[in-house]
């Protein structure tokens, strides 16, 4: 333990309760304590004070190589002129949003940065660890060797050649993983395997849910052992794709335990008949069930365990199950005593089971108040096609009704908007700042929805833009559609090069 840490130690505990004297210090602050007489509390703070001051300032440098290294030859081509001044605006103002695509385009092509821009690169970086991955791509050996010189800079790049499976952050590892599973989904799953066990939760969870990409039967045998994992949530998620697979012994379990507990009776007006489980099986914990409600869940034990039984099967199947289509299914679960419950425990698995049927179901007839609320949770679950559709039409008849805040997230949930969704929020573009006028603290979301809006469509947007030009956020949105549309051109334009 070195003389802060132990410092530290003794403020904490207390000069009352710590007999022993103050850690050994450097030679020039000890004297200058020995010099005064103090209590042994002004002791212990003049003690941190100074030595805070030492280590900030009182360090000597170090000495100099004897041989100073050289960079190693780049492999890369260098960029264009037009991407280096964009790079090089972006840095000194700061645009986290802009630099993260322009970075990326960069390093897809993949070109060098100009070695000025270097040291504000891994600056950057220092800041927005999920910007690490393309800033090395564009930095190259130069960007690597220049860490190396910098002791802040050099745990950026250390570890840079091994394996980011073994070396990387969760996020890093999560998005190898989904990478991975679109290339070689038994590859990934297999190397996933080999140390699971040795992950802690949370990590366990997060790659598990990266598992959804190329989920396929293939994937039976690992899902199954995952039910002994010892954390609920990833028993729960492997329960879920499971009987989102079909064809094993647990979706046959699960869907055979919800079917005695729902079924339909009566013939002039059906009714949905329900059997509430009398106690909680041991059993049940490996599918990720949990005996009792957490304290934001209000309701009774027994119908608990029903809810979540349900939550495991989804809206689709159960409809199946019960030999209903879906609009049926709704209304008898509405007319149910347990509506409330078991219908937010349906659209929440509609969503972890990946329920496109009934997310479409749910969505098309959605008044325009429910169709906001639903289709960022919902609208994820459907193909990016259809989900970008889907918002067009609704934007089509209800955009001149809707604040920027609401449109912004709507648009959130699809990401990039096409080219023909974005032609239709630039026609409707005047009806929308009509909107932002009565509105106007909304205008930076107005300016966030410049990131989501289709390069393409500047000569249409600079017109709208000049004729609101007084409106808050107009400005800042041009000023950043513009500039993406200038990366994206420049991106490809070096492409063809």
């Amino acid at each position: 333990m070195d003389a802060w840490d132990e410092l530290l130690r003794q403020s904490l505990l207390g000069t009352a309760r710590v007999a022993e004297d103050l850690p050994a210090l450097p030679e020039a602050l000890d004297g200058l304590l020995r010099a005064v007489e103090l209590p042994a509390e002004e002791r212990l703070l003049h003690a941190a004070i100074l030595l805070d001051r030492y280590r900030r300032l009182g360090s000597l440098p170090a000495p100099a190589p004897s041989e100073i290294s050289t960079a190693p030859p780049e492999h890369l081509p260098a960029t264009s002129d037009e991407l280096a001044a964009l790079l090089r605006g972006l840095l000194e103002e700061d645009e986290p949003l802009l630099l993260a695509e322009l970075l990326r385009g960069m390093a897809a092509i993949p070109c060098l940065a100009p070695p000025d821009t270097l040291p504000a690169l891994l600056d950057l970086i220092t800041q927005r660890a999920e910007l690490r991955g393309p800033a090395l791509a564009c930095g190259g050996e130069r960007l690597r060797w220049l860490a190396h010189q910098h002791r802040e800079w050099s745990a950026l790049v250390n570890g840079a050649g091994d394996d980011p499976w073994l070396t990387g952050d969760t996020a890093t590892r999560v998005a190898l993983l989904r990478d991975g599973r679109q290339r070689d989904p038994a590859a990934a799953r297999e190397r996933l395997a080999a140390g699971f066990g040795q992950e802690a939760p949370r990590e366990r969870l997060a790659f598990l849910e990266s598992l959804e990409t190329g989920l396929s039967p293939a994937d039976i045998a690992f899902l199954e052992s995952c039910l002994a994992d010892r954390s609920q949530p990833v028993r729960l998620l492997a329960t879920r794709y499971l009987v989102r697979l079909g064809g094993n012994p647990t979706a046959d379990t699960v869907l055979g335990a919800v079917a005695g507990m729902m079924s339909i009776h009566g013939k002039l007006r059906r009714q949905l008949q329900i059997q509430l489980p009398e106690s909680f099986e041991k059993d049940w914990s490996r599918f990720g069930l949990r005996e009792k409600p957490g304290g934001g869940e209000h309701m009774g034990q027994r119908a608990f365990w029903l809810t979540q039984w349900v939550g495991l099967v989804g809206p689709t199947r159960l409809a199946g199950l019960l030999e209903v289509d879906t609009g049926r299914l709704e209304t008898l679960v509405g007319r149910s005593d347990f509506a409330k419950e078991l219908t937010a425990s349906l659209e929440e698995s509609a969503v972890v089971l990946a329920d496109t049927g009934y997310a479409d179901w749910r969505l098309v007839g959605a008044k325009p108040e429910a169709f906001i609320n639903r289709f960022p949770r919902l609208g994820m679950v459907l193909p990016p096609s259809r989900r970008d559709e889907m918002l067009r039409e609704f934007l089509h008849r209800q955009l001149p009704r809707l604040e920027p805040t609401a449109l912004l997230t709507l648009v959130t949930a699809v990401g990039e908007l096409s080219s023909a969704t974005t032609r239709e929020v630039v026609a409707q573009f005047p009806a929308l700042c009509a909107v932002l006028a009565k509105h106007p603290w909304q205008g930076r979301s107005l300016a966030q929805l410049a990131h989501h809006l289709a390069p393409g469509e500047a000569t249409a947007l600079e017109a709208h833009c000049l004729a609101q030009a007084g409106l808050a956020g107009v400005n800042e949105f041009w000023r950043r559609y513009e500039r993406r549309c200038r990366i994206q051109q420049a991106l490809a334009r070096r492409v063809v090069c």
